[in-house]
């Protein structure tokens, strides 16, 4: 929907097998703009999560946003499906340090005035975990991820709206009248 003066940018985050991106499949059906994440195209190319992997998903991040945000003029509403704070959160959850691309991807998120709302939509587990291709978590592993996530994003300012189990349906409707304004 483009109504807004300038572009509004807003994530959808939550642990694997959560429903982000069939909740944003779902949102483009729609005709919603979407921005789709990099990390499991990359990671079928590689079929490694390494640091090497969350610095290319990082500069693509990078890269994807900035050429969003350039769309000056626009006014429009875009549902990403993740941002750089979800790399990094996924990299502290591995145990794992920054690398220079995530530290810039990160930087280059929570400056930018496409969040400038300060609001992500955290998508909660459905309390079971389907079948993932990365790689097995299990349920209290997964919410384990999910606090990262709400930590991650609340460390850098961001408020978190959580998006209950629900249809896809209803999920859709729920992020669809919340007001992502500036």
């Amino acid at each position: 929907m483009c109504s807004n003066e300038t572009n509004v940018g807003v994530v959808l985050t939550g642990a694997p097998c959560a429903g982000k991106s069939t909740v944003i499949s779902a949102l483009e059906e729609r005709g919603e703009l979407v921005v789709l994440e990099s990390f499991m195209p990359l990671w079928r190319k590689r079929c490694v999560c390494d640091a090497q992997l969350l610095e290319e998903v990082a500069a693509d991040q990078l890269e994807t946003g900035r050429e969003v945000e350039s769309r000056k003029g626009a006014g429009c509403v875009y549902y990403f499906d993740r941002s750089a704070l979800c790399t990094l959160a996924l990299c502290r959850f591995m145990g794992q340090e920054p690398g220079e691309k995530l530290r810039e991807a990160v930087a280059w998120t929570v400056g930018t005035s496409l969040f400038a709302s300060r609001r992500v939509v955290l998508v909660l587990h459905l309390g079971f975990v389907a079948g993932n291709e990365v790689g097995k978590l299990s349920l209290e592993d997964t919410i384990a991820f999910q606090e990262v996530h709400r930590q991650t994003y609340e460390e850098y300012g961001f408020e978190i709206v959580e998006l209950p189990k629900a249809t896809v349906e209803e999920r859709v409707q729920m992020v669809l009248n919340k007001r992502f304004t500036q």
